[in-house]
């Protein structure tokens, strides 16, 4: 039997259903959006607190907002006692990373997504090596083939709870060398970037097909 949010098939829509979105709970919206949004990229970021603990940790939901000047975004749910600590290291410093990571580094990023005591350390917890950065405090993932170096631009706020929306100006980009082909192209099969389905679930890329 179907949900009340789910409207039955009709006679003139007979291959859908209608789902009610709004009637949903929190949770089951997200399993549906992040069910079928896919694949997603993941942003890694790092910050430090003003207590100078380093902090990472995944987000799913990222985009490039801008090319000029370039800006990058990724939204940031809250915890059940507020904003999630990334969010709160970047509203006191104005700096982050962004990492970008590969396929292979996906066990990682899933570490650094557990919860940890305060003060513990993400990248310690997951095996990851940090490395300085040269214009923002928080320090880059050593092995994620590209790492921007970024400055908050600013925080959009939408919902109830709310989600926040960061939104980064790239100040420095390291971009690992054999990545770069003529003409400021990116070999994406080289890069094999990780990205985010449904659940816990990650994929990689496929067939490419140029059109």
């Amino acid at each position: 039997m179907l949900e009340p949010p789910v409207r039955p098939v009709s006679d003139d829509d007979p291959a859908y259903h209608g789902l009610i979105l709004d009637r949903f709970d929190a949770q089951s919206r997200y399993k549906l959006l992040t069910g079928t949004v896919t694949p997603r990229p993941i942003a890694l970021v790092s910050t430090v607190s003003s207590a100078g603990i380093v902090n990472v940790a995944p987000f799913s939901q990222f985009m490039i907002v801008a090319a000029n000047p370039g800006l990058l975004g990724f939204s940031a749910s809250p915890l059940a006692d507020g904003p999630k600590h990334t969010v709160r290291n970047i509203r006191e410093s104005g700096e982050l990373v962004i990492n970008t990571p590969n396929f292979s580094m996906a066990e990682q990023v899933q570490a650094c997504a557990d919860e940890l005591p305060e003060g513990e350390s993400e990248a310690r917890h997951a095996g990851l090596d940090l490395v300085a950065s040269e214009t923002v405090a928080p320090p880059r993932v050593a092995g994620a083939p590209v790492q921007f170096e970024c400055e908050l631009e600013k925080f959009v706020e939408f919902g109830d709870l709310p989600n926040i929306i960061v939104v980064a100006r790239v100040r420095l980009m390291h971009l690992r060398e054999d990545l770069l082909l003529t003409g400021n192209r990116i070999d994406t099969a080289a890069l094999d970037p990780l990205a985010r389905i449904g659940g816990r679930n990650y994929t990689r890329l496929g067939e490419l097909k140029e059109v």
